[in-house]
């Protein structure tokens, strides 16, 4: 396992395509949020959560990258499928981390409590999320035209609250409770239990997709 998540490191930080989505994660949401911020460091926090589109294409990347290679040189296919969620995760919690200290002045982090940490697991289970579809779909077009248009274009999530209450329970408006305040739909989850949900949505999804993984042909 510890040989299986060093290569998947080496492989993700080598890539061209992560320093491209790291830096579109960072530094995009960081410039994002420093405008915002003239308002009020709380606009400026707001504007986080938009750079989960970087971690969103990582996971991605990491799913569909590699195809049958990964699996002649890892036959294990639990092991590294678990390698690629580790190091996802880790990746995606830095990522998170650095935004934060980068975008938020160091003044307002303070004010800002548990809403911090909020931002980073709503980072980690989005890329995660990300991830499993991409193992699912087998192809990285469908899934990252599906994440990105949801987070930088047309919420369909967020329209779906107008419409069933049901809609609370989706991932990314679940976990959105962890950070936001004043979030414009009625009926919505607690800090608590929108993590909670987002959580489930995260580990359900990548069990899902370990099972479909450890029974698909290697050649599909």
């Amino acid at each position: 396992m510890l040989n299986a998540v060093r290569a998947e490191a080496l492989k993700l930080v080598t890539l061209p395509s992560t320093h491209l989505a790291a830096g579109v994660g960072v530094l995009g949401t960081t410039a994002v949020a420093s405008l915002n911020a003239r308002v009020s460091p709380d606009a400026g926090f707001t504007a986080l959560p938009f750079g989960t589109i970087g971690v969103i294409v990582l996971g991605v990347l990491i799913a569909t990258g590699d195809g049958p290679t990964a699996v002649l040189c890892v036959p294990r296919r639990g092991v590294l499928l678990g390698a690629k969620v580790v190091v996802l995760a880790v990746v995606s919690a830095v990522l998170a981390g650095v935004t934060v200290l980068a975008a938020v002045p160091l003044s307002a982090l303070g004010g800002l409590g548990w809403r911090v940490a909020g931002v980073v697991v709503y980072w980690v289970c989005s890329a995660l999320i990300a991830f499993a579809v991409g193992v699912l779909a087998r192809n990285a077009v469908v899934p990252l035209v599906l994440f990105i248009v949801n987070s930088a274009l047309v919420s369909v999530t967020f329209l779906l609250t107008k419409v069933t209450p049901l809609a609370a329970y989706l991932p990314d408006v679940a976990g959105a409770q962890m950070f936001a305040r004043d979030y414009p739909a009625e009926g919505m989850l607690s800090p608590v239990a929108g993590g909670v949900t987002m959580v489930a949505w995260a580990v359900g999804l990548v069990l899902v997709a370990g099972v479909v993984f450890a029974r698909r042909d290697v050649g599909a």
